[in-house]
């Protein structure tokens, strides 16, 4: 239900399902934010909550990570997620002392599986676990209970307060970025170049299943503010 300028109050949708005829005034109005209309009502569709579990893998890069994530979802198996956590940010996790366990301080990709019955998700985890390899992927690791699963996740949600781990008394500028996921392997790989070039100590972390990533940049004073602003 939206209300417009005029004050005439109109609903976007229909109960059938589908329709082809004519604009989809529904995503029209939400993208607009409120500049054409404000929405007074929602309707919302529930979906079934699928099991899940975790796994993590290794690579020599984060190029050849991004990578694997293109080839993996040209797959079609069953992820809800997938982040990239670089070796820095490995390292951090392993500093700040929170996590269960000590990780390999190399470029990981975190996987979430999801399906209907515990062997699909395991059918999904050996497409996956095969494909990887493809681009270097190593020590490929499925978690073997749902506390498990759910420690390796939580490591993965630590990311901010791990991250200021690597310098003492620092603070952190985190940037983000969307591309395609066709562009992602060489410009997260370049971005972590041109990092470390510039001599700021960072850990880059992304939702690489859809594009986007984000570099947390550690400065101490004004002047490493700076460099980071630029």
């Amino acid at each position: 239900t939206v209300v417009l300028p005029s004050g005439e109050v109109i609903k976007t949708r229909q109960r059938a399902r589908k329709s082809s005829a004519g604009f989809d005034v529904t995503k029209l109005f939400i993208g607009a934010e409120g500049t054409l209309g404000i929405i007074t009502e929602v309707t919302i569709r529930l979906a079934p909550v699928l099991p899940t579990t975790v796994a993590i893998v290794q690579f020599p890069d984060v190029k050849k990570a991004t990578e694997a994530v293109i080839d993996v979802m040209n797959r079609s198996v069953g992820i809800q997620c997938v982040e990239l956590c670089d070796s820095e940010f490995m390292r951090s996790t392993n500093l700040y002392g929170a996590s269960q366990r000590k990780y390999p301080e190399a470029d990981s990709l975190f996987f979430k599986f999801q399906g209907p019955t515990p062997a699909s998700i395991l059918e999904s985890a050996r497409i996956v676990k095969q494909v990887i390899k493809k681009r270097g992927g190593t020590g490929f690791e499925l978690a073997r209970s749902e506390k498990e699963a759910n420690d390796l996740w939580a490591d993965r949600k630590n990311a901010l307060y791990s991250g200021l781990a690597l310098v003492e008394g620092c603070r952190g500028w985190s940037t983000d970025v969307c591309v395609p996921v066709s562009k992602l392997p060489a410009l997260v790989y370049e971005t972590k170049k041109d990092i470390q070039d510039l001599g700021i100590v960072s850990a880059i972390v992304g939702h690489v299943g859809d594009g986007n990533f984000h570099a947390l940049l550690l400065f101490r004073n004004d002047e490493e503010l700076a460099i980071a602003r630029e």
